[in-house]
This record gives C-alpha cells, structure tokens and sequence, in this order.
C-alpha cells in the first residue's frame, strides 16, 4: 500500500510542528535560583549561582511605591526598621554565590514573598522575580547552568530532524523520471 504524498507532508509537518512547538513551551528559568534559611528572627534567601549588580537590583516600598536599589540596602541583618535588607557576604557589590536577601520575619518565613525588581535604575525597571519564602524551599532551576530541559529539547528536535530528512530522501527516490 502506498500512501498519498500529501499524507505523508502532512505527517512530517505535524511532527516538526509538536518539536518546535515542545521546544517553544520550555519555560525559562526565574534570574535568582536560592535556598532559603531560617535563623531567628530572619529569614533569608541565599543565592546560588548569580552574579548580578546590586546597583540593578532593587525592593519597592509599599507604603510609598518608591524603588530603593539593594546596593543601598546592605547590612549585616535587617531589623524591625529594615526589614529588608541584603547580605553581601564578599562584599563584592554583587548579588552572588552565598549573600542573601533578608527579610525581618521573627517566628518563622511563614510563606511570605519577596519581590526583586530588575533595571538599570529605578525609573527604568524592567523585571522582577518573586522570592518564595519558606524554610527549606530551593529554587535551582539552572542547576550546573544549563536549562534543565535542554537534553530533551535536543533530543525531540534532532528526532524530528532526522524523521523529516528521511522521509524527504525516502520521496525523492520514490519519484519515476
């Protein structure tokens, strides 16, 4: 039985349709991974992998909506008048490996939030990530550094790839001069 080239087309396009679109729907991972720590009365978020300028880093102010960069923003621990303030342990001037977002929460992180906002000054913000806070929680998306769902990305792609030439081969060589 010989099917129609049509129908064949047709699957070849589905199939490199569901990898692109597979590819496509990989979410991207948050700019911050982190852990986060209770040690009374703070609770802290400690960055893992990160290299970024405090000075584009910044906290909003509730109560009045203004952004303060976390440049100006660290200390040794917060307190009940900083309750957020930020650890910058090799006092580097950059949210990295081992500092810490800390957040004033005497009792425990009780599941509360911490919004970072991102840009390269504070009329010009561009992003934010929210911090889930509570003890334990890791956010380690990037891992080593590479997008968690890379490999299966490369490898549906390169099915799709190989299962597209073949069939193109396999109906070029079908055609009678």
């Amino acid at each position: 039985m010989q099917l129609p080239r049509q129908v064949l087309l047709g699957v070849a396009a589905f199939v490199l349709l569901f990898a692109s679109s597979t590819a496509g729907g990989t979410p991207p991972c948050p700019v911050l991974d982190y852990r986060v720590e209770f040690r009374e009365p703070t609770c802290s978020a400690m960055l893992l992998h990160d290299s970024i300028s405090l000075a584009t880093l910044f906290v909003r102010n509730a109560s009045s909506g203004n952004y303060t960069p976390m440049a100006d923003l660290v200390r040794p621990a917060p307190s009940p008048a900083e309750p957020v303030t930020f650890l910058d342990a090799n006092a580097d001037g950059r949210a990295s490996s081992s500092d810490a977002f800390q957040v004033w929460t005497p009792g425990g992180c009780a599941d509360r939030g911490l919004t970072i906002y991102m840009g390269s000054n504070a009329s010009s913000i561009g992003g934010s990530q929210s911090l889930f806070l509570r003890e334990g929680f890791v956010q380690n998306c990037m891992g080593s550094g590479a997008d968690s769902n890379l490999p299966w990305v490369i490898v549906i792609l390169g099915a799709a790839g190989a299962a597209a030439v073949g069939l193109a081969a396999w109906m070029l060589s079908r055609r009678h001069p």
